[in-house]
């Protein structure tokens, strides 16, 4: 049974997923990429150091250049990503039991990593709704330059967990816990989030499946 209670600091609801048998996350693949197998053990629960620091990768995605997540959002106050060392945004994962938050260590102004929903979230298969790959502030608050913003639903920080390959989890709870996967758009390198992946590429073709992956720093 799922265990879930409240974060008193920004509300977010943490989903202890310790009871949950899962199974092992399958190595990355070329895309397209096969949907991943949901495992609640922990890359950093298998390491010697209370905290690990490093990049967020992107995988399976139509580059000959190795792509990670950008450490600037953009004008609606999401991330996308970049090729170039000097802009991956570095971060910081304390080891544990997840969910856990992931701190964001060289974002300007910014703490946490998030998702937030576009509009009114949704985790039933074969929807199309997405989340964005968001920064929050210390106080867990959003913020983006647009008006409207272009990001105006819910968001939560205390989401995420690391599969023993390396694998970026984010787990969402609307009643019952999903995870959300990665979808990738190669015209302006943008990554988002969706339920049900494999529905929102098939009705937005310039979309493909995607993999985040945590590159630990050397």
């Amino acid at each position: 049974m799922l265990e879930r209670w409240s974060d008193d600091k920004t509300n977010d609801l943490v989903v202890n997923l310790s009871a949950v048998s899962l199974t092992p996350t399958p190595p990355a693949a070329a895309p397209p990429l096969a949907r991943p197998l949901q495992t609640s053990s922990s890359f950093l629960e298998t390491q010697s150091s209370t905290t690990k620091r490093g990049y967020i990768r992107v995988d399976g995605i139509p580059s000959t250049q190795t792509a990670y997540i950008h450490r600037r959002p953009d004008s609606t106050g999401a991330f996308s990503t970049t090729v170039q060392a000097q802009d991956r945004a570095l971060v910081e994962i304390v080891a544990g039991a997840p969910p856990y938050r992931i701190s964001l260590l060289n974002v300007k102004g910014r703490a946490w990593l998030a998702l937030k929903w576009k509009l009114v979230p949704s985790i039933e298969k074969g929807n199309k709704r997405r989340a964005g790959l968001v920064p929050l502030d210390e106080s867990g608050e959003f913020h983006c330059k647009s008006t409207p913003p272009g990001w105006a639903g819910p968001h939560r920080s205390i989401i995420w967990s690391i599969a023993l390959d390396g694998t970026i989890q984010a787990w969402w709870d609307e009643g019952v816990t999903s995870l959300l996967e990665v979808v990738y758009r190669q015209r302006d390198h943008f990554v988002m989030f969706a339920s049900d992946p494999d529905a929102y590429v098939n009705k937005y073709p310039e979309w493909t499946r995607a993999r985040l992956a945590f590159e630990p720093a050397s």
